[in-house]
C-alpha cells in the first residue's frame, strides 16, 4: 500500500473518530429529542406529586386527579397521545426527569434556583401561595392586625411550614391552633374559634367552593412561588411545542376553565 493511500485512510479515520461522538446524539447543544418519541410512542408520561389537592391527587375512586392532571391530559389530547401519570416526589423531579422516567413534569411549586438552573422551565401563570383569610366581616386587613389573635393552620402544610418561618409573626400571635385536615380548619373557623387562618390558598379555595364570598385573603400572602412545567435542560424542541400548546389553551380559556373547576 503506498503511502497517498495509507495518507487517506489515515484520514478518513481520523474523520470518524471526530464524528462518532456526536452521532445519534440528537440532545447535543440543546436540539432535543423528547417530542418524536413522545409522538411516536404514542403517550407522554407526565410527572405530579399526587398529594397536593387541588393540584394533583388521589380521588375517592383510587384514580389521579386535579388541575394538573387535567392540563395533562388536554396536553396529551392536543399532541395526539394518551396522557401516562407517574407519582413523583417533587424533590425527586430531576432524577425522574434525567433518567426518562418521565417525559416532563407538570405544576412543580416552590421549585428553586438549584431545580430551575437543571431543566428547561415554561411559566404557567399560576401561583402556590399561602395566604391568611379572615370572615369577610373582619377588622383585620394586614398581618400586623393579627397581633394578639387566635390563628388556625392545617399541620404538615406548606401554610403551616410558612408561618414557622415567619417568626416575629408567629411569637405576636396569641395562640396558634393546629389541625391535621382542611376540613376541620374551616369547621373550626367557622364556629368562631380562631380570628384567622393561615392556608395553601389552592387547598383552601378547593373546599369553599360556592361560598368564598363569606371569606377574605388578606393581600399579604406569608409566602409563594410560581407553579412551572419542568423538562429535561436539552429538549428545546419538546419545551418549545409544550409552551405553544400551553399558549393555545391559555388563549382559548381552557386554563380559565379547569382553574374555575378546581379553585372556583
Amino acid at each position: 500500500m503506498n503511502k497517498c493511500k495509507i495518507g487517506i485512510i489515515c484520514l478518513l479515520l481520523a474523520i470518524i473518530i471526530g464524528v462518532l461522538p456526536f452521532a445519534g446524539c440528537s440532545d447535543c447543544g440543546g436540539g432535543g429529542n423528547t417530542l418524536d418519541p413522545v409522538i411516536n410512542s404514542g403517550e407522554i408520561k407526565i410527572g405530579v406529586d399526587g398529594i397536593s389537592k387541588p393540584m394533583s391527587f388521589y380521588g375517592d375512586s383510587g384514580s389521579l386527579e386535579g388541575l394538573s392532571v387535567d392540563i395533562g391530559k388536554e396536553i396529551a389530547k392536543r399532541l395526539g397521545v394518551k396522557a401516562v401519570f407517574v407519582q413523583v416526589p417533587k424533590e425527586q423531579c430531576i432524577e425522574a426527569l434525567n433518567s426518562g422516567k418521565i417525559d416532563i413534569y407538570i405544576n412543580l411549586a416552590a421549585p428553586g434556583r438549584e431545580v430551575t438552573s437543571q431543566v428547561l422551565k415554561l411559566e404557567t401563570g399560576l401561583e402556590s401561595r399561602q395566604v391568611f383569610v379572615v370572615k369577610s366581616s373582619s377588622s383585620i386587613n394586614r398581618l400586623f392586625d393579627l397581633k394578639g389573635k387566635y390563628v388556625g393552620v392545617v399541620s404538615g402544610t406548606d401554610a403551616a411550614d410558612a408561618l414557622a418561618a415567619a417568626s416575629q409573626l408567629h411569637a405576636s400571635l396569641k395562640k396558634v391552633v393546629s389541625t391535621s385536615d382542611m376540613e376541620d380548619l374551616i369547621e373550626l373557623f367557622d364556629t368562631d374559634n380562631l380570628h384567622a387562618i393561615a392556608v395553601d390558598e389552592a387547598l383552601f379555595r378547593s373546599h369553599v367552593i360556592g361560598s368564598i364570598d363569606n371569606y377574605r385573603i388578606l393581600s399579604d400572602p406569608l409566602s409563594s412561588a410560581d407553579y412551572i412545567f419542568a423538562v429535561r435542560k436539552n429538549d428545546s424542541t419538546f419545551h418549545k411545542r409544550i409552551g405553544e400548546l400551553y399558549d393555545a389553551m391559555n388563549s382559548d380559556g381552557s386554563i380559565a376553565s379547569l382553574k374555575a373547576k378546581w379553585m372556583g
